[in-house]
Formats: structure tokens, sequence, C-alpha cells
């Protein structure tokens, strides 16, 4: 699903959910989200490398913003997540020179080890040969498949491009089958006139996801109260 940015986090009744987050163009070091109106989490993101899992507790819109140091914001992106969903986010350049964020089902299973998972953003249908194993894919489809290889052998998969009287081969993807690593591979426009695609690719071994985030604590962006001084054995109220 992709998403519009947004200024303000939801009101809606808090859910829970857990992510990954990928700047799909370049590194956003000083993103954060919204876990209520006035809390942020730090979250920077890499272009290479997924971040940590977060636990998120909060309204089902997901807010991401700009946070600078003297905490003032900008939008940067939103997204409408379900109750217990696991996902991974993507941070993908939008038609108006923003960023939308696109949600990849994460669950158990949809993204086994072993395997390689095609995103499709080349604006057209390509088809995917993985040593027999053949799956279409339209603009926008995203699908897990495991390569016709032992593990610890080579693989080629081949990347075909829909044109008027068929397919035409857009890439050649050779890989290491490694049964405890699996890859998200984005399949990008390239030269129309020979049909051909790029391909932007993320690894990611065994454990890796389960790595635990060094503790970031919510930044408030309500102003510190004054401390309060005993006055004459008395507290005086700290002025607002």
């Amino acid at each position: 699903m992709l998403v519009a940015a947004d200024d303000t986090p939801s009101k809606v009744p808090g859910i829970s959910a857990t992510f990954r987050a990928l700047a799909f163009s370049g590194p956003i070091p000083d993103a954060a989200y919204a876990i209520s109106e006035d809390e942020r989490v730090p979250l920077g993101m890499s272009s290479d490398i997924l971040t940590a899992e977060q636990s998120y507790q909060g309204p089902a819109n997901l807010v991401f913003t700009h946070l600078a140091k003297d905490l003032t914001e900008k939008p940067l992106a939103s997204v409408q997540l379900v109750d217990r969903s696991r996902l991974i986010l993507l941070f993908i350049p939008n038609e108006k020179g923003g960023l939308s964020i696109q949600a990849l089902n994460d669950a158990e299973g949809q993204f086994p080890w072993g395997t390689l998972r095609f995103i499709n953003l080349t604006g057209a249908r390509v088809r995917i040969n993985a040593g027999g194993a053949v799956m279409e894919l339209d603009n926008g489809g995203d699908r897990a498949l495991r390569p016709a290889a032992n593990n610890k052998q080579y693989a080629m998969t081949e990347i075909l491009t829909e044109r008027e009287d068929g397919f035409s081969r857009g890439y050649m993807l050779r890989t290491f089958q490694e049964d405890n690593l699996r890859a998200i591979y984005f399949l990008l426009p390239g030269d129309p006139k020979e049909h051909a695609i790029r391909i932007k690719g993320i690894e990611e071994r065994k454990g890796d996801e389960k790595t635990k985030p060094p503790k970031v604590e919510p930044i408030s962006l309500r102003p510190k109260e004054k401390s309060t001084k005993p006055v004459n054995g008395q507290t005086k109220p700290a002025k607002r």
C-alpha cells in the first residue's frame, strides 16, 4: 500500500505491530516515528540494510517525520497498519518529489530462508524463470521463490520484460544458494529500447532479523518544565 505523507499521528486507538524499514533511494538519518501526539522514536534509515526490528505500539496511522535536533519536524511519510502485523517498510520516491511507504508482509512463512523475493517496480509486467520455477509479476507485484539449486550451489535466474510480441530477456541474475540467507531484489526500469531492467538487492542472514537494537528512549516534544525549589520550607510551583 502506498500512503501519502501526513503531519500528525492519528487519534485512533492504539495497535501493536513489528516492522523494519529501508530508505530505498538514500539514507534518512534524521527519521523518527510517532507513538503519540508528542512522543517520537528516532529511527535513522540506511539504503543498504534494514533497520533493527521495531516493536511498535501506538496509533494505527504510523507517521514518520524528519526530526531536527531542536525538535522541529517536517513530514516524511505515513502508512496505515493492521493490528499484530509484521512488516518491512520501504520508503520509495513518489511522483510528487516526496516519499511514500510500501508495506511488505513479513509474516512467518511469507519470506522463508533460502528464497529470493522479487518486487517489481519496472512499470510493466515481468516473468521470472528460476531454473524451471516460473512466475509472472505485475507492476508492484511482490513474491518469493527458491532457485533450483541445492545449498552451496550457484543458480541462474532469468528475468524477462513484457513487450508487444511477448517477453524479452531483461536481466540474468547469478546467485549462490545459501539456506540460511534470503534476499530482496527490487526490479527497476532500465533502457526501454533494449527492454532491460536494473536490480537493487538487499541480503539478510538468518539471525540478523532477531538482532536487538540498542534501547532508544522516546523523545518528548513538550517543553521541559522548570524544576521547583523550596522557598522558606515551601515548594514554589514552576512557572508555565
